[in-house]
């Protein structure tokens, strides 16, 4: 069986970096809606114009949904690394204390 090392001070500053991302991503998505919305429909209103609306808008729509999607999975990876480092600290704790107690210590 492979050994498992887990330094949860290590993990625990890498999870800040994900927020970073998170927060990269999200501003990202918030400049191009920003560029986006100030153009206004610039293909027109006619028929070649509706047809492209048809097919552009939901595009973007699921875009800014996808985008809202990554931001929120990038940063429930950092919350996960928090939990992640203080359940194998607190469990690491345990056993030894356990094993103490196994061993005639307290």
């Amino acid at each position: 069986m492979a050994d498992i090392d887990v330094e949860p001070d290590v993990v625990r500053a890498a999870a800040p970096k994900f927020s970073a991302v998170s927060d990269g991503v999200t501003k990202a998505k918030n400049d191009l809606w920003a560029k986006g919305q100030g153009e206004g429909a610039p293909w027109g209103d006619d028929e070649a114009g509706e047809e492209f609306a048809k097919g552009y808008l939901p595009a973007v729509k699921l875009a800014e949904t996808k985008f809202f999607q990554l931001a929120k999975a990038i940063e429930d990876t950092r919350k996960a690394l928090d939990t992640a480092a203080d359940r194998y600290e607190g469990t690491d704790q345990g056993v030894k204390r356990g094993l103490g107690k196994m061993g005639g210590q307290n």
